[in-house]
């Protein structure tokens, strides 16, 4: 036991070079650290990403179940947990959360697409708040992030087919707009700067905006995404601000702005924050931002992109559908569903709206007001009518405002503009303009469009009669003196006249108008680079044209000429040298610089080529148009040059060729080589499109005159200008196949230019139009129609891998297609086949192609308007060619047990049918009803005339039934068609002759329906065979239709005897042949039975079992017939048998004998209840 501690015991002394010893009650603090390497924690992500099911993803359950899904990064970080590190005080920290949400948004790549999606839109609601907020941060880094990952949500979002248009981000515009705004108002300078930034993003729909988005489309319908469309409502809370930000800076430098503060920001290496895609200057950045922001704001039309049709459905905006209509529904989102979007659906309205898609939060309804508040509202009536007053005035003052910041605006880029204009010099050739550098020519690209859409965003303010009225009012009236705007205490500005604020705003247009002439054209430093500064010159093409031709300056016409002959002198050389084939590698490179800025000289031209507007002569009370370029020669000259560009002259159709026709004046018989393999190439660009749509504008303002010269037409420019633009019809045809239904607007455009044209056409002899007397332009409108007759052919065309032009065409235009068939006319054997296997694909069930896709097939809508169509050309035709059109249209060869099976069979009520074999036996009966029509109106005295041409068909199809093949369907349909077509005639002859029925007889006298006794007798047989197939089709079923469901063979027969009942009563002698067969048919399978029965009786057990079957299958074709011969002797007019047998002795005999012996036959089996019962039947109709 150690001994006890003496109390105030010294402290023993260290000895040199020791510590002291330590103390008996002290405690050791010292520790050691060592780092542990956590592995990735990648399989918490891909645990959480295969929770759902492949059940749940499937159809509707897959947005539910993606809502479910919580976004995490790739180290198993949940949202969650990443947001509260994007509010943490330390800028890393911000930083590190920033990045793991970014790692979060980019694994969504490797999800299946449409899954990814779901993901991330139902985490938006929670997603965006934390990010806007990062767009304010003070640190550089952290706000750099904040923006890439904006881009990230973008890209991931357009990468699905269903959210291509950004329409989930649409409601979610105003909440962005105010963070953006936040940002550009913001003290400090990078901030700024990055908001300019998010306003490109917001308003290109693209994760990096370039000059390209200014260009090129960004929506899948218009130029425009939905988010893009919102965002353009907000331009003026975007202005002022992007006005000063682009003033502070200098266009003149290259990349280094004066006054930047990025020095004093602390920024780290290991972080990378440079967006993707090229990088922009400051100043640049800025400039496209607003340029991209007010081109937003004219709209989905207000760009240069051309608008095309989707094929393809609309993707999923807001659930559970894009319409407003009934009720109420929640659209839950985010991980944690504590973000739901409540919509309140009005119902009982009549509005035109209604029913409008859901593109923005303004379109939602508004929630139904309370009635306490409209309580309130009512008591607050009388002051509301005071400041009626006052909101007028306000909304005056808005429109003033609006002016006045757009004339500031278009100040500020012209001087913007000046100082671009000093980093190059003055050419010393008075043509040429300002020579500049390669480097400066996308700033002036972006530059010059910001400009054209400032202008057109002033022009949308004020309709143009009100702008000239209130100009010249502002000039005519003395100065009044101003009187400041009250609001609130202070008054902020002062009101000016809206004309005078136009006055001021014309000034800075011809100001921006004159410097722009200086500087056209922009010529290259070396001749290396000349092929990029065509797409500068362009635009400013296009600006000179919108500048100088507004209707709003309309005094200001006279001093015009000066930008219309630069103009005029620049694009006359371009549209000739197009054509031409280039072979320089520099050039080539940039290929598609020169599309864009031959598209934008196309925009130019139309301008020129097209009346702006129409001028009344009070005097004389006539009407002449207004052009841009006067001068009628240079628009000759013009038109000239661009059918020489894009529409040259081709060779003959094969029309010509057959008829040896000696020449043609809008075809050549020597075409260059090569030439129509260029157009189709150009046909399948933007250029081509924009080319083909203004011809289709010029085709369809002079195609009522195109035969009408002007009288006071001296030069005959008119008719060369008539000559002129049906040569260039004659080459649509091949834009059209070149398109292949892919752009369905231009496709329809086209097809109704080439309408108008033919409605002006009356087709001639030869004689008449080789005629010398015959004016020229008849003679090219004749060659047009003619040779579209044969170069339109190629729309119809079909192969065994994909279907024809028309098959893909939406239905509207497709109905322009046929309705130019009827106008041509005489349509050509190839294409009357090529246009009956379309038809008779659409009666037929729809085909399943080796992929699981359904083949592309008309409507039967469409297929009706195509027989008709056809139908009023038969004229135009040989009756051979229309009735094969008829018979080979009707879709009766597709009928096989095969197809039948992929056809779902669908009752009324969207249940499955009983039995889908018997159903598919009618399938048909609508083609053979609509087949019957057509026949029997094909030409008078049809049926003497049509029915012997057709009845190698008729006998192939009756004898189908005695074929020995399993294919019951195709047999049962067959016959049933045949028999249908002589019904039909026998039927009309009835109706429409003057006595076709024998007053003796009852029956259609030979003369009128010409059939000789061998048809008869196949009718009949093939009537006998159907009762027998039918029985064969109901064992076939598997039970599926069962022989003891009474009510189901009573609807079978009665509808496979409807057409069968007209021949028996109205065909002489044909009833009585039925009668002996079906005895006859009835005895013979009731013999076979029991012989087949007695030779069972002394076999073995098991094969009494097996053979068992056989007996019942007889008996049942037996009761078959029974029943049927007991429903036709109970059928009822028109078609009732009792007047017929009791007016004729001979039937009374046949029908007795036969009743007897079939009673006589199935009396001793299960059959004899109904032998008593047709053999009553047969008494009562003999009596």
């Amino acid at each position: 036991m150690a001994p006890p501690t003496r109390d105030f015991a010294k402290r023993p002394k260290a000895k040199v070079g020791k510590r002291a010893p330590a103390k008996i009650n002290s405690t050791d603090t010292a520790f050691k650290t060592a780092s542990v390497a956590v592995r990735p924690q990648a399989h918490i992500l891909d645990k959480n990403k295969n929770a759902i099911s492949a059940k749940q993803l499937q159809g509707k359950d897959a947005s539910s179940a993606a809502a479910r899904m919580e976004l995490a990064s790739s180290q198993g970080n949940a949202l969650s947990t990443l947001q509260a590190s994007m509010r943490h005080h330390a800028p890393a920290v911000r930083a590190s959360g920033l990045k793991g949400v970014r790692d979060a948004v980019q694994s969504l790549s490797s999800l299946e697409v449409t899954l990814g999606t779901y993901i991330l839109e139902a985490n938006l609601p929670s997603l965006l708040p934390n990010m806007c907020r990062c767009w304010l941060d003070e640190d550089d880094d952290v706000r750099g992030l904040a923006v890439n990952l904006f881009g990230d949500i973008i890209k991931n979002l357009k990468s699905s087919s269903e959210q291509a248009d950004l329409k989930c981000l649409a409601p979610f515009v105003p909440f962005l707009c105010a963070y953006a705004s936040s940002a550009l108002n913001s003290l400090d300078r990078s901030i700024r700067k990055d908001g300019a930034l998010i306003v490109g993003m917001l308003s290109s729909s693209e994760p990096s905006p370039s000059f390209s988005s200014l260009t090129s489309s960004s929506g899948k319908e218009g130029g425009l995404s939905a988010m893009a469309v919102e965002m353009g409502k907000h331009v003026d809370l975007f202005i002022p601000p992007l006005e000063r930000l682009l003033s502070s800076m200098s266009l003149g430098g290259r990349g280094v702005n004066a006054g930047s503060k990025e020095g004093k920001k602390r920024k780290r290496d290991t972080i990378n924050t440079t967006p993707t895609g090229p990088a922009l200057a400051a100043s640049v950045s800025t400039l496209l931002s607003l340029a991209l922001l007010v081109r937003a704001s004219l709209g989905p039309e207000g760009g240069d992109s051309q608008s095309n049709l989707s094929s393809g459905g609309i993707g999923r905006r807001l659930d559970p559908s894009l319409y407003v209509s009934g009720e109420c529904t929640f659209l839950r989102g985010g991980s944690a569903h504590a973000n739901s979007l409540l919509l309140f659906r009005e119902s009982g309205r009549n509005y035109n709206d209604l029913h409008k898609p859901i593109r923005s939060i303004m379109d939602l309804p508004s929630i139904p007001a309370d009635e306490l508040v409209d309580e309130m509202e009512n008591a607050f009536a009388a002051e509301g009518d005071v400041l009626v007053q006052a909101i007028s005035t306000e909304n005056d003052t808005t429109k003033f405002e609006k002016v006045q910041r757009m004339t500031s605006l278009l100040e500020t880029l012209r001087m913007k503009f000046v100082e671009l204009s000093h980093s190059g010099r003055k050419s010393d050739n008075d043509k040429d303009g300002l020579i500049m550098s390669t480097a400066d020519l996308e700033t002036v690209d972006v530059l010059v469009q910001t400009i054209r859409f400032v202008h057109r965003r002033c022009q949308s303010y004020q309709s143009t009669e009100d702008q000239q009225q209130a100009m010249k009012q502002s000039k005519t009236k003395p100065a009044a003196k101003r009187q400041p705007l009250t609001r609130g205490k202070r008054a902020t500005a002062e009101i000016q006249d809206i004309g005078e604020c136009l006055v001021a705003y014309k000034t800075t247009v011809t100001k921006a108008l004159t410097l722009l002439l200086e500087t056209f054209p922009v010529c290259p430093m070396d001749n290396v680079s000349a092929s990029r500064y065509e797409l500068t010159n362009a635009g400013i093409c296009s600006a000179l044209a919108e500048l100088g031709g507004d209707n709003m300056f309309e005094d200001s016409r006279g001093s015009s000429s000066q930008w219309m002959n630069s103009v005029f002198s620049y694009i006359i050389p371009r549209l000739n040298s197009t054509s031409e084939t280039k072979e320089d590698s520099t050039e080539k490179m940039y290929s598609g610089a020169e599309g864009v800025a031959t598209n934008m000289l196309l925009k130019v031209v139309s301008k020129l080529l097209l009346p702006h507007g129409v001028h009344h002569d009070s005097g004389s009370g006539q009407i002449t148009q207004n052009y841009l370029l006067k001068n009628p020669f240079k628009r000759h000259e013009l038109l000239e040059a661009f059918a020489g560009a894009f529409f040259p002259r081709l060779a003959f159709p094969s029309v010509f060729e057959s008829k040896g026709q000696s020449g043609s004046l809008i075809y050549t018989s020597s075409p260059p080589a090569g030439v129509e393999q260029k157009v189709e190439q150009l046909a399948s660009t933007a250029m081509g499109k924009t080319a083909a749509m203004l011809l289709t504008t010029l085709i369809t303002q002079s195609a009522d005159r195109i035969l009408e010269p002007s009288k006071d037409d001296k030069n005959k420019l008119d008719e060369k200008r008539s000559m002129l633009l049906l040569q260039m019809s004659s080459v649509l045809p091949v834009y059209l196949v070149s398109w292949e239904g892919r752009v369905p607007i231009e496709s329809g455009l086209v097809l109704a230019s080439f309408i108008a044209i033919a409605r002006q056409w009356s087709e001639s002899t030869d004689d008449n139009v080789s005629d010398g007397s015959t004016m020229s332009t008849k003679r090219a409108l004749n060659d047009l129609c003619l040779g579209l007759r044969r170069t339109l052919e190629a729309l119809y065309t079909t192969s065994k891998t994909q279907p024809s032009i028309f098959e893909r065409l939406p239905e509207q235009v497709q109905k322009l297609c046929v309705g130019l068939i009827g106008l041509l006319k005489f349509p050509s054997e190839a294409l009357t086949k090529t246009l009956a296997d379309i038809c008779s694909k659409s009666f037929a069930p729809h085909r399943v192609s080796n992929d699981s896709e359904e083949v592309a097939v008309i409507s039967n809508s469409m297929a009706n308007y195509f027989m008709e169509v056809m139908h009023s050309l038969r004229k135009t035709m040989s009756m051979p060619m229309y009735l094969t059109f008829l018979i080979d249209g009707c879709g009766i060869k597709y009928a096989s047990r095969t197809s039948m099976m992929q056809q779902k069979s669908v009752t009324q009520d969207g249940d499955a049918a009983t039995d889908p074999f018997s159903e598919s036996v009618f399938f048909y009966d609508k083609s053979i009803g609509q087949l019957c029509r057509f026949l029997t109106t094909s030409c008078d005295q049809a049926s003497s005339k049509v029915l012997p041409m057709i009845r190698p068909v008729l006998q192939k199809w009756l004898s189908a039934t005695s074929a020995s093949t399993n294919d019951v369907i195709k047999q049962l349909v067959q016959s049933r068609a045949a028999i249908s077509i002589v019904a039909g005639f026998t039927w009309d002859e009835v109706l429409s002759s003057h006595d076709p029925v024998q007053r003796n007889s009852g029956f259609v006298a030979p003369e009128f329906l010409k059939l000789d006794e061998k048809l008869d007798r196949l009718l009949v047989n093939c009537i006998i065979d159907q009762f027998e197939l039918s029985a064969k089709l109901w064992s076939m079923g598997g039970g599926g239709y069962n022989m003891d469901d009474l009510t189901a063979q009573q609807q079978y027969l009665a509808r496979l005897l409807g057409p069968i009942t007209m021949l028996l009563r109205y065909r002489h002698g044909m009833f009585g042949h039925f009668l002996e067969g079906v005895c006859g048919r009835v005895v013979r399978q009731s013999q076979d039975t029991e012989q087949q029965e007695e030779s069972t009786t002394s076999g073995k057990d098991a094969s009494v079992t097996e053979q068992g079957d056989a007996p019942s299958k007889k008996i049942n074709v037996a009761e078959v017939h029974m029943k049927a011969l007991l429903l036709v002797l109970k059928s009822k007019e028109p078609v009732s048998m009792v007047d017929l047998v009791r007016n004729n002795k001979q039937l009374k005999v046949i029908l007795l004998s036969a009743a007897e012996d079939i009673q006589k036959t199935v009396s001793g089996g299960h059959l004899a209840h109904l032998g008593n019962k047709l053999l009553h039947q047969a008494k009562l109709c003999t009596q």
